[in-house]
């Protein structure tokens, strides 16, 4: 069976999604269908608990965890019934006559089958096929002083800056690398930045002339 890692304080929202009122996983089914896909993760999830926004923190929490484990498996081999069935075999519940592990798992398989989320999950994991992913930069800048041999007399002084780039491969696992700068530097990083949204713009005319779905990420 697939090995699933799944945090032991998110089981008892599983079992939720198992006994909750037909009506109100109909309502968390139709609010994920109904979703844009988006590349940030953040954006879809937002969107998703806007529509469910009045059924309780449960469910949209729930919204959060779906939206993870449709991405959970990195082998496209990998059934969407086998990972409902892994997933449902490692919720432990007391004994309850309302749970049911068949009802979970036919859930699961329900919402993992949704074209807007399976469509983010793949444009997510297509997108994530690079070595380290890029999480934040800042510019710190400073002036520097130039003295004379002996330390006595400032003869001038420039501006430098450090550019930090905040990179890993995951959330939990970043790392920071600092580069240093000039002001002529800053000139190349910005026409670098202006002719890629200028690409971007070119792009996106492609891609709607293709009538292909196009999956922002801002």
């Amino acid at each position: 069976m697939l090995t699933v890692n799944i945090p032991k304080q998110v089981m008892p929202l599983f079992a939720r999604l198992g006994t909750m009122p037909e009506n109100e996983f109909d309502a968390l089914e139709s609010a994920l269908g109904s979703a844009t896909p988006n590349l940030r993760t953040e954006k879809f999830v937002e969107h998703v608990k806007n529509l469910v926004s009045g059924m309780g923190s449960e469910t949209l929490e729930l919204v959060d965890i779906i939206t993870n484990l449709s991405r959970s498996s990195k082998d496209a081999t990998v059934t969407i019934e086998e990972l409902a069935k892994s997933v449902t075999a490692l919720v432990d519940v007391p004994a309850n006559e309302n749970f049911n592990p068949q009802v979970l798992e036919q859930r699961i398989i329900r919402l993992l089958s949704i074209k807007p989320l399976k469509l983010y999950a793949r444009a997510s994991n297509v997108q994530h096929q690079y070595e380290d992913l890029f999480f934040g930069a800042r510019i710190i800048s400073d002036i520097r002083t130039v003295f004379e041999p002996d330390g006595t007399k400032p003869l001038g002084a420039m501006i430098v800056h450090n550019l930090k780039i905040t990179h890993g491969q995951t959330g939990q696992d970043r790392h920071d690398k600092f580069f240093a700068l000039d002001n002529a530097d800053l000139d190349i990083l910005l026409l670098a930045i202006e002719r890629a949204k200028e690409k971007t713009k070119s792009l996106e005319i492609i891609i709607d002339e293709a009538k292909l779905m196009y999956f922002p990420s801002k």
